[in-house]
């Protein structure tokens, strides 16, 4: 008897130390994973701010401002690997003020998520990715502005824009949905959906665990 209890011992401590390695591992990947996206986000956007610069030094001030506000925004949550959509909206507004001033009347946001859902968490740094691939892969004109809406559908955030592809986009490593569906896979235990035709591009992120 006393011999099994000890094997049991063991065995639960095993247990306790592989979770804990599990754990830790999946830190460790998650921190890799927001390492990779800071620098891509960093990257687009330094480079559209030389551009602003050039062209109007007080467009380039108001940039800045909504650039600190949306590196505040992750910083603050440094180490919190979750944020509620109340969050991660509010930051969007920057990320939005910044694309206006990039695309001015060709671009538009539209936001539609019921007061219920502000306070559901879902990965840090969810929302800005998918905008930012909006931009990047799709023209924006003023005959063709370039929509991107964010609305539910039953227990899934959904990013959708409509389809006008550049062929070839700049500085595209391939890196922001990836990163994504990385994420929502450790943290939420399901993918995103990403729905493509030839009109319109969606990413569907679930919200329940």
């Amino acid at each position: 008897i006393i011999k099994i209890m000890l094997l049991l011992r063991d065995s639960k401590q095993k247990d306790q130390e592989n979770a804990q390695l599990k754990t830790a591992y999946l830190e460790a990947e998650l921190e890799l994973l927001k390492e990779q996206l800071n620098p891509h986000f960093l990257f687009n956007s330094l480079s559209s701010l030389s551009g602003i610069v050039r062209e109007d030094p007080a467009k380039a001030q108001h940039f800045i401002n909504h650039l600190s506000k949306i590196f505040r925004y992750a910083l603050a949550q440094s180490g919190d690997q979750m944020a509620t959509i109340a969050d991660e909206l509010k930051m969007i507004k920057s990320y939005e003020q910044l694309l206006r001033m990039r695309f001015e009347k060709a671009f538009s946001l539209e936001v539609d998520v019921d007061d219920s859902f502000l306070r559901t968490k879902i990965p840090h740094l969810s929302l800005q990715p998918l905008l930012e691939n909006a931009a990047k892969h799709n023209s924006a004109t003023l005959a063709k502005p370039l929509r991107v809406k964010i609305f539910m559908v039953d227990d899934q955030l959904v990013v959708a824009n409509n389809l006008q592809e550049i062929a070839e986009p700049e500085n595209s490593t391939g890196i922001g949905l990836a990163n994504l569906n990385s994420r929502f896979r450790i943290l939420m235990h399901h993918e995103i959906e990403i729905v493509k035709n030839k009109d319109s591009f969606m990413v569907k992120l679930p919200l329940t665990t």
